[in-house]
């Protein structure tokens, strides 16, 4: 079997440096409340999956890659809990209409907006965020979420 070699180091010192960059970045979104939770708990899944990844090809102290792949347990049991972003889809309306001999006249015209929150997660979303969990995650905070049950 061939073995694959992998891009120079210097290309995974970037990507973990632009990684933990939107980390950060996402962080502070959450923290001053500009980011929708959904939203930013996807790529801090992502990014802290591979900043765990980057931390082995680069041959850190196995510390720091546990760090990231629990990390990403974390965000990923709180992704499961977030409020998504406003559905989006087909917009819809309410109206009120007069029906007579002369024709048909819209008295009131109203649209039924999508409730925040209402936007689900992807199967591959909710899959990734699954296999963080049970891969890095701790057992208690898994039973308590409620998900528990699933695996």
């Amino acid at each position: 079997m061939k073995r694959h070699d992998l891009l120079p180091a210097s290309h995974f010192e970037m990507l973990r440096g632009v990684y933990r960059d939107l980390v950060t970045t996402t962080l502070q979104q959450l923290k001053d409340g500009s980011g929708v939770p959904q939203l930013c708990y996807k790529p801090l899944v992502r990014m802290s999956l591979a900043n765990g990844c980057i931390a082995l090809i680069l041959e850190q102290l196995d510390e720091e890659a546990k760090k990231h792949f629990v990390d990403s347990a974390t965000y990923a049991l709180q992704l499961l809990d977030a409020p998504g972003a406003r559905g989006g889809g087909i917009r819809a309306y309410e109206a009120n209409v007069e029906v007579s001999e002369d024709g048909a006249r819209v008295t009131s015209l109203h649209e039924k907006r999508p409730e925040a929150g209402l936007e689900k997660l992807s199967i591959t979303d909710f899959h990734q965020a699954l296999i963080a969990v049970v891969s890095f995650g701790e057992r208690t905070p898994v039973s308590e979420s409620g998900y528990s049950r699933l695996g």
